[in-house]
């Protein structure tokens, strides 16, 4: 991130209180070929794929006796085409304004989940990018959706422990419960041990165009459905825990990671199990290795169905500099049980139970 030129560095009228903006993003473009879409091979440009693109402005003003306003205006956007991402909404990754100071941090607006603040930074989601998710990100690992309306609050880091709490409102009156959020998260680090854990209730997901999740306004959904894969109920609820650990020993961290999902549906409840193991080898300071193997189970309560998906990725990193780097990631997808065809996670679905997608990318950080 860089302090822009035309950053405000000035004394306020008011108190002298000393405020900066800083301008900062992400550039992710590449070329991926995954060998079934729908029955056909495809090669196809692609970005947001290892990280997502985006610009965005961040502003901190110091009022003094240690206490300080943050605010962020985060924008997702296509690279290829221009266009707006996150259901077309103009600053669709963040927009919150809050304060913070000793005893935490406390911020209002649209927000990731504490699954993102927490779990995601000691998963393998950091290095395999969005085709290694879980199966339509039914855990919200690739934080494909965030949280309208929320409040958030994040604590100080207590000897290597914090934690954190949000609620985002549904909006509508009359239906105070419709589309509403709630989360809990905590992580701790102690030497080369990291573990951090999440839960998260959404109710009504989607249910309405003001609230927590979804459409909202004019914008359209950016809320993953994996019940639509098996099921044409609603959903009234989602449930996810999630938790995640690494280990660093040396150049190589090993690292697993766990998580539950629960979908009340109208037309049947649908459990779903993610298990992953993964490492990441330093081979150098600029030149990094990863491997994940998954496996997401998928219990359909009614129907006694039982479809489950096998995963395998894997990645090379090299960075030309700090802010540079060039890579290749690979994941391949097995369906089992009574799953019918495979589907790596953003990308169409195999017509067959094997899919694979091959990628090679350029990234670039300002």
């Amino acid at each position: 991130m860089n302090k822009v030129a035309f950053g405000i560095a000035c004394l306020a009228c008011a108190g002298g209180a000393h405020a900066s903006v800083t301008l900062y993003g992400l550039i992710d473009a590449g070329i991926t070929y995954t060998n079934n879409q729908k029955g056909s091979s495809n090669f196809q440009t692609a970005s947001s794929i290892m990280q997502g693109d985006a610009w965005g402005l961040r502003i901190t003003e110091d009022l003094g006796g240690g206490l300080s306003t943050v605010a962020v205006l985060e924008s997702g956007f296509v690279l290829f085409d221009g266009t707006y991402m996150q259901g077309g909404r103009e600053f669709g990754r963040q927009a919150y304004v809050g304060l913070t100071n000793p005893w935490g941090t406390l911020t209002v607006g649209r927000q990731y989940d504490l699954v993102a603040d927490f779990v995601i930074p000691v998963s393998s989601v950091p290095y395999l990018g969005v085709y290694s998710g879980h199966l339509a990100d039914n855990d919200n690992l690739q934080h494909t959706f965030r949280q309208n309306n929320s409040v958030k609050y994040i604590s100080p880091n207590y000897r290597g422990f914090s934690f954190g709490t949000v609620y985002a409102f549904g909006n509508q009156a009359g239906e105070f419960a419709n589309n509403r959020a709630w989360n809990v998260g905590a992580g701790y680090k102690n030497g080369p041990f990291s573990i951090a854990a999440a839960y998260e209730r959404l109710s009504g997901p989607a249910g309405n165009t003001t609230g927590a999740v979804g459409a909202s306004g004019t914008s359209g959904s950016d809320y993953p459905s994996l019940p639509a894969l098996f099921e044409t109920g609603t959903i009234t609820r989602q449930q996810i825990a999630v938790v995640s650990s690494n280990y660093q020993i040396g150049k190589f961290t090993a690292g697993t990671s766990y998580s539950h999902v629960r979908f009340d549906v109208t037309t049947s409840p649908i459990n779903v199990d993610n298990f992953e193991i993964f490492g990441t080898f330093a081979a150098t300071p600029s030149l990094f290795f990863t491997t994940a193997l998954a496996q997401t189970n998928v219990k359909i309560v009614d129907k006694g169905a039982k479809p489950k998906y096998r995963q395998l990725s894997a990645a090379i990193d090299y960075f030309l500099s700090k802010r540079t780097d060039v890579y290749t990631l690979a994941s391949f997808q097995h369906a089992l049980g009574d799953a019918q065809v495979a589907n790596l996670y953003s990308l169409p679905a195999s017509a067959t139970k094997n899919q694979i997608a091959v990628r090679i990318g350029l990234r670039h950080k300002f």
